[in-house]
C-alpha cells in the first residue's frame, strides 16, 4: 500500500503547510512594486490543447507539444523548443508537467500537460487570487493584505492557513478554478491545502489569465503580480532561470516531501515535489510558465532539474 506522508506543521486553521524548510526567515528589504506592463492579449476561447482546424497549427515531437499561429516566426521558435528540449523531459523516474506562452509570438508549448500533481505552495496564488476575486482589493483590511503578503513573499503557511478559512478553503479554490477556467485543479483532502493537486496547463492558464487581467482587476492583477515579484531571494528560483538581466519577474514556487513505502511496511524513498510557475516580461521577452515535476530524491535535485528544463526553454525564447 502505497501511504503519503507530508512533512508539515498542523495550524490552528484547518489547512496543513508545506516542510518547515519551505519557510524562510527575515524581513526582506522593502521594494517598489512595478507597475503592471499589459501583454498582448491572448485569444482566451482557444483552450490549451484544442485549437480549431485551419486557424492554428499543431505539432508534436518527443512528447512535446506546440501550438501557434500559421507565421514563420511562431514556427521557429516551436521547432527549435521542441528539438532542445525533447532530451531533458523524459528522464527515468522523474514525472514533469510544463507549459509556456510566449506571448509575442502567441506559441504555446507543453510536455504532459494534463498530468496532475501536487501543488504544494504554488496554490497560495491561487488562494490569494481567490480572496481577491471575491472582496476585491479594497475591501481587505490591513491584516488580510499582511497575510497575502506573507503568504506569497516569504510563503508563509500560517498566514495562508488564515487565508485559506476567509476563502472559504476548498469551496474558494473550487469558485476561483470556475472563474478562471481551471478544469483539472482540485482541492486537497480534509483541508490539506498542499495536497490538492493541479496540471501545467491549469496553472499556464492561471498565469495567463492574471497576465491579461481577465481574472481580476486591473488594481487585483497589479497587487497579485506585484508579491509575486516581491519573494524573497532564497525562494526565486525555478522559471526565472536564464530571464533576461533587466525582465521583470513574477515567481511562486512550492515543494514537499512525500515518502513512499512498500507493502511490508518497508521505507523505500523520499520523493520530492518541486513546482515553479511565473511570467518573465522585459524589452526581449515576454512569456508565462508553469513547470511541475515529483520523483525527485531531494529538495536539491528538484530544484536543478527543474531549472535545467527551464535553462533550455529560456535559451529558445531569449534568443534573438
Amino acid at each position: 500500500m502505497l501511504m503519503l506522508v507530508l512533512l508539515a506543521v498542523v495550524h490552528s486553521y484547518h489547512g496543513i503547510g508545506m516542510p518547515p524548510q519551505e519557510q524562510a526567515g527575515g524581513t526582506p528589504t522593502p521594494i517598489e512594486t512595478p507597475a503592471l506592463v499589459e501583454a498582448p492579449e491572448p485569444d482566451r476561447s482557444r483552450p490549451l490543447g484544442k485549437l480549431e482546424a485551419g486557424e492554428w497549427v499543431s505539432t508534436e515531437w518527443g512528447g512535446v507539444r506546440c501550438e501557434y499561429p500559421a507565421s514563420p516566426r511562431a514556427r521557429q521558435i516551436a521547432a527549435t523548443l521542441q528539438s532542445r528540449i525533447v532530451g531533458y523531459v523524459a528522464v527515468e523516474g522523474r514525472d514533469i508537467g510544463f507549459a509556456v506562452h510566449d506571448h509575442s509570438a502567441d506559441v504555446v508549448c507543453s510536455f504532459h500537460p494534463d498530468v496532475t500533481f501536487e501543488m504544494a505552495s504554488i496554490v497560495k496564488v491561487a488562494t490569494v487570487a481567490s480572496l481577491l476575486n471575491q472582496r476585491g482589493l479594497a475591501g481587505l483590511s490591513a491584516a488580510e493584505l499582511d497575510w497575502a503578503r506573507a503568504a506569497i513573499v516569504w510563503s508563509d503557511n500560517d498566514a495562508h492557513d488564515i487565508l485559506w478559512g476567509l476563502t472559504g478553503g476548498e469551496e474558494g479554490l473550487r469558485m476561483l478554478a470556475a472563474a478562471g477556467g481551471l478544469t483539472q485543479t482540485t482541492p486537497g483532502p480534509d483541508g490539506m491545502w498542499g495536497l490538492g493537486t493541479t496540471t501545467a496547463a491549469d496553472q499556464l492558464r492561471l498565469m495567463d489569465a492574471l497576465v491579461s487581467g481577465t481574472l481580476l482587476g486591473l488594481d487585483e492583477t497589479q497587487y497579485l503580480l506585484g508579491l509575486m515579484r516581491q519573494v524573497v531571494p532564497e525562494q526565486t528560483w525555478g522559471i526565472i532561470t536564464q530571464a533576461p538581466p533587466n525582465a521583470v519577474i513574477a515567481v511562486k514556487n512550492g515543494w514537499l516531501d512525500v515518502q513512499h513505502w512498500a507493502p511490508d511496511g518497508r521505507y523505500l524513498t523520499t520523493t520530492w515535489t518541486v513546482n515553479s510557475i511565473g511570467y518573465i516580461q522585459s524589452p526581449e521577452v515576454n512569456y508565462t510558465l508553469a513547470i511541475l515535476s515529483s520523483g525527485h530524491d531531494s529538495e536539491e535535485s528538484g530544484r536543478n532539474y527543474v531549472e535545467e528544463v527551464v535553462a533550455w526553454v529560456a535559451s529558445v525564447l531569449t534568443a534573438d
